[in-house]
């Protein structure tokens, strides 16, 4: 061992001029850093990159410094990630970049807040096919809504990702592309993508299926309230299934006399729900347009999935938006028969509900002018044997004081909660029951017909819901 490591010195020392030695020399051990160095120098440039590994691996800076002054990138790139100074990290990134090294051109892009610079160093590095510098880019001007921008990134991004794949997918529903949009769920379910499969299993269940066709799985015989879920886009139909399925395996609802039609997904151009800040950004859609699609006798109450807005109950029809979450929906589902927040009102509904002249099913309102002794407690005392009464912050902004039949925090003030009390229970079934304070949807289409001219079709629907009284 002696005499190899002599003769190697030997040499060296005499200038070895034969790359394939110097390469065998540095890959036996014999001095791997002066022979690959010495190699580099002699032209062989897959050399620095090993010299550049054995640096990496010693966190020996010496060897990096000496590849980063003659020009390799890759050393030029390791100094900037392992500097704490943002000067010389900038300055090694861009000593990198001019060589098109695409990392050092993605570092310099994402950490720059000029965006005129950024899209340039993004660019740059997604020209040269670098992976990252592509997905970013193509968010950037996604979340600036220039999609003309974006679309041809994300296409390029989307041919290896499956989530983004998807993405581009709903792009092209949206835009109504359904072709292309399946095209590219069929690649994304292809890579993986379980959301993908989903979505073309609601497309093959839910899309161009007609609603006035559909067999209802339980007689509406059997129920006091048939609900049907209508769907205005891919996004809300998931969100309708969800909630379908949902229901259908609920406890707690189980016992009440409500049924669930199979979800309807109505996507047209015709039938465009919107929140207007006139109307507190509450949910409201043209209802005359579901003469054409609905069936009177097929249900009693809508709840329609819009894309944006306050969630709100108006007679028989509920609307939700797609950030509302199921609890949301059985919160709403009470307002059908009458049940009252109980959370602070707004000083205008304050007026309307806590002026003592109205009765309502989860809540006593007493006047200012009077106490609980002056409330008759029959009706709930015939529905429970066990009646708590505590105040509610239903009439907060108002002088009368509101109680409620729990001690605890319900699904009426907060939905998140799930807690129903089992007089809630009752009262909602004795209610669904006796139908007197319901209205059903029947009434809301009926209207909006007459309010567009359509006396002859308004009258069919005001048939069906005197017929259901």
């Amino acid at each position: 061992m002696l005499v190899l490591i002599l003769l190697s010195g030997q040499l060296l020392g005499s200038g070895c001029s034969y790359v394939p030695r110097l390469l065998a020399w540095a890959e036996q051990g014999i001095e791997p850093e002066v022979n690959y160095y010495a190699a580099f120098k002699l032209g062989e440039q897959s050399a620095a990159y090993n010299l550049l590994a054995i640096a990496e691996q010693s966190s020996s800076q010496h060897w990096v410094k000496v590849l980063a002054q003659n020009e390799i990138p890759e050393a030029r790139f390791y100094l900037a990630m392992n500097t704490e100074s943002p000067s010389e990290k900038r300055m090694h990134l861009m000593a990198a970049g001019e060589h098109d090294y695409a990392p050092a051109l993605f570092e310099l892009g994402i950490h720059d807040n000029t965006p005129e610079s950024k899209v340039h160093f993004l660019n740059a590095a997604a020209q040269l096919d670098y992976f990252p510098a592509q997905r970013a880019l193509y968010q950037w001007h996604w979340f600036h809504e220039d999609y003309s921008s974006a679309l041809p990134w994300l296409k390029k991004v989307a041919q290896q990702d499956a989530k983004e794949a998807t993405t581009l997918a709903l792009h092209f529903w949206r835009n109504r592309n359904r072709q292309e949009a399946r095209n590219w769920l069929d690649k994304a379910a292809k890579m993986g993508s379980s959301e993908a499969e989903a979505y073309l299993h609601l497309i093959a269940r839910y899309w161009n299926k007609s609603a006035k066709t559909q067999v209802l799985a339980v007689e509406p015989q059997q129920c006091t309230m048939q609900l049907q879920f209508v769907a205005t886009s891919l996004d809300s139909i998931k969100q309708a299934h969800q909630f379908y399925q949902t229901f259908l395996q609920d406890a707690q609802l189980a016992p009440l006399p409500i049924c669930l039609n199979p979800p309807v997904w109505i996507e047209d151009a015709e039938f465009n729900c919107r929140s207007r800040s006139v109307n507190n950004y509450r949910i409201e859609c043209p209802l005359h347009f579901l003469d054409k699609v609905l069936t009177p006798d097929n249900f009693t109450h809508l709840t329609i999935f819009a894309k944006q807005g306050k969630a709100n109950v108006v007679n028989g029809v509920m609307y939700l938006d797609l950030a509302d979450k199921y609890s949301v929906f059985v919160h709403e589902l009470a307002h059908f028969v009458g049940f009252v927040d109980e959370y602070p009102l707004s000083e205008q509904f304050a007026h309307y509900y806590c002026d003592g002249a109205q009765q309502f099913p989860n809540l006593i309102v007493v006047p200012e002018s009077q106490t609980l002794e002056d409330v008759s407690l029959e009706y709930w005392q015939g529905l429970s044997q066990d009646l708590v009464l505590s105040k509610a912050n239903t009439c907060k902004n108002h002088s009368a004081q509101a109680y409620k039949f729990s001690a605890k925090l319900t699904f009426l003030e907060f939905h998140d909660t799930g807690y129903i009390p089992e007089v809630y229970k009752a009262i909602w079934l004795e209610r669904l029951q006796s139908r007197q304070h319901l209205r059903t949807a029947a009434l809301d289409i009926a209207q909006s017909l007459e309010q567009v001219g359509n006396v002859p079709a308004a009258q069919k629907w005001w048939r069906r819901y005197n017929e259901w009284h």
